[in-house]
């Protein structure tokens, strides 16, 4: 039901951003962003079962320290992808790709520990 909440919000913010664009659209970038905001927070709301549910499976089976990198990646995920649309929607293409950039060295960084723990299981295989 959330999701049909958040796309009567986005259908409002259209139909309005429909009607002021011919009379004021300096004001439709302030108004993207601030739709933006409004639905981001409601997915928040959204986030906490999945994350609980997560912890939950990954604590259940034995893998509690992969849950914790993991979710964190889709976190630095949504919210530069969520930052960097917010920047091209305001006209900052450029600014929107540093921001994208930024997220994938950060997930990336965040992967090091894992990648590591792989290769060195890997070579205890490999070793026997």
């Amino acid at each position: 039901m959330t999701a049909l909440r958040l796309c009567g919000v986005a259908i409002l913010a259209v139909i309005c951003a429909s009607v002021i664009r011919p009379i004021a659209s300096g004001i439709l970038p302030s108004a993207r962003v601030a739709t933006g905001i409004v639905l981001a927070i409601s997915l928040l709301g959204l986030a906490g079962p999945a994350v609980e549910y997560v912890t939950a499976l990954s604590g259940a089976v034995g893998f509690e320290k992969y849950a914790s990198p993991i979710l964190k990646g889709c976190g630095i995920a949504a919210l530069s992808h969520g930052c960097a649309t917010l920047c091209r929607d305001s006209g900052e293409g450029g600014i929107a790709e540093y921001v994208e950039l930024a997220g994938r060295l950060e997930i990336l960084l965040l992967c090091l520990p894992l990648m590591e723990e792989v290769l060195s299981v890997a070579r205890e295989l490999i070793e026997g």
